[in-house]
């Protein structure tokens, strides 16, 4: 085979196709395997913290070491969410 028909089959739409594919499934397992950890029990992370009292995740790590809320490292704990929601109203 020349470096010529390398380049036409390369070059081919069904085969253009195929390498996106599997691309595109190799990506995917990629982004599965990067997946957040099993939180512990009665625990949010801090992102899903963030997102549920409405403040940025750089907000809720202060507070985390403000002691304004509780958790383990890099979890927030389901208990202090709900009292800084009933304090803050939110």
């Amino acid at each position: 085979m020349s470096e010529q028909d390398i380049i036409e089959l390369l070059a081919h739409p069904m085969v253009r196709h195929m390498v996106r594919r599997l691309a595109n499934q190799e990506a995917r397992k990629v982004l599965l395997a990067k997946e957040e950890p099993q939180a512990p029990r009665g625990h949010v992370s801090i992102a899903k913290a963030a997102e549920l009292l409405g403040y940025a995740e750089q907000t809720i790590r202060a507070y985390k070491s403000q002691a304004k809320l509780r958790g383990h490292r890099g979890w927030v704990s389901i208990e202090s969410i709900e009292r800084m929601k009933r304090q803050t109203g939110r």
